[in-house]
């Protein structure tokens, strides 16, 4: 299915009130939304700003921590330096949730 929902919206559905929850939201955005196969650092730090209404400074500062803590808890892969995409589980889950905003 093809989405067109903001990562403001996604964070929204999602109750993201984290760096980590936002970092998500940001790769749900990137990958089903926009159709990437694996977003870089930079990417999603774009996509978490442009969710106005979740982002703060912190979480940019926080970033290297939140990509390391979803990495272990294999929520998302790295797939090389600074680039990462959804594990196939997360991106299942959330495609069910993204599925119920339309």
């Amino acid at each position: 299915g093809h989405f067109t929902f903001s990562t403001n919206t996604i964070a929204a559905h999602l109750d993201a009130k984290t760096g980590p929850e936002l970092v998500i939201s940001a790769l749900a955005q990137l990958e089903l939304v926009q159709g990437k196969a694996s977003s870089t650092r930079t990417e999603i730090l774009a996509e978490m700003k442009s969710a106005t209404t979740y982002y703060n400074q912190t979480m940019r500062s926080n970033m290297t921590k939140s990509l390391a803590r979803l990495t272990s808890a294999k929520r998302i892969n790295q797939i090389a330096k600074d680039t990462y995409a959804l594990s196939a589980n997360e991106r299942k889950q959330l495609e069910a949730k993204v599925a119920d905003i339309g």
